[in-house]
């Protein structure tokens, strides 16, 4: 899905001095996307790593605000890269976002606000949907816009193929992550009120297909010595559990 052009630019006036990566939170994902590029033969800069890091945050920031604000997502988003830090998030991980936002040019930063509306719009629907396939449909658009952000600039340089390849995988990891995600929380969910779906067995059913079919597209696009790391980080973030978080606690 396109982001919306239309979207307010927002110009932080505050740049912070970025902080320094040790002890970031980032989980297993980016141990990850680095061997694959490795894999793919991607010329990965220090910057586009840095990148990685700053949007792994920058999701689980917006995770937080979709749980505490509901329907304000984006506007709280904005508030924080205005430089209106939140207490109960991690300020390294808000500072990040902030400077990461600072350095975009105008299209490009229009383009993520963009992305965050959607979102924000995204988590509505999902709380109003009463169906298994327009929970299955928003959590495939969710997945594509975190792809679209984590994605690697695509030139015509010599690794411009592997690039190319490495975008298409990220592409199906994110979205065998959000379907066997959403299989998994979906009666938490249901409880919750972040899903209007009930966990009945046709639901259950309907979203394990959904989650075998993108697992299955995701492998076809996977080498072979990726796919052990692949399953590893998959399993302690969906099925134990091993969420992090940048809750300022």
């Amino acid at each position: 899905m396109v982001a919306n052009l239309d979207t307010e630019v927002v110009k932080p006036p505050i740049v912070f001095v970025d902080p320094p990566e040790n002890g970031a939170v980032f989980g297993g994902s980016r141990l990850l996307f680095r061997e694959a590029a490795r894999h793919f033969g991607v010329n990965l800069t220090d910057q586009e790593d840095h990148d990685w890091l700053v949007g792994l945050e920058a999701g689980m920031l917006i995770d937080h605000l979709v749980d505490v604000e509901k329907e304000n997502v984006n506007l709280q988003f904005r508030a924080i890269i205005e430089g209106n830090l939140r207490q109960d998030l991690y300020p390294d991980a808000q500072i990040r976002a902030i400077n990461y936002m600072a350095r975009l040019n105008p299209e490009a930063r229009q383009i993520i606000l963009g992305y965050v509306d959607q979102v924000n719009e995204l988590a509505i629907a999902q709380r109003q949907a009463t169906r298994a396939q327009e929970v299955a449909d928003i959590r495939i658009t969710e997945a594509d816009i975190f792809a679209a952000i984590l994605s690697v600039h695509e030139s015509d340089g010599p690794d411009a193929q592997a690039r190319q390849r490495f975008n298409r995988w990220l592409q199906g990891f994110s979205r065998t992550g959000y379907t066997l995600d959403t299989l998994v929380d979906m009666r938490e969910d249901f409880a919750s009120g972040e899903s209007g779906v009930a966990p009945t067995a046709a639901a259950r059913v309907y979203y394990g297909k959904i989650a075998s079919r993108e697992a299955l597209s995701a492998m076809r696009k996977t080498p072979l010595s990726l796919l052990g790391r692949c399953a590893l980080v998959g399993a302690n973030y969906v099925v134990k559990q091993k969420k992090l978080s940048i809750q300022n606690i």
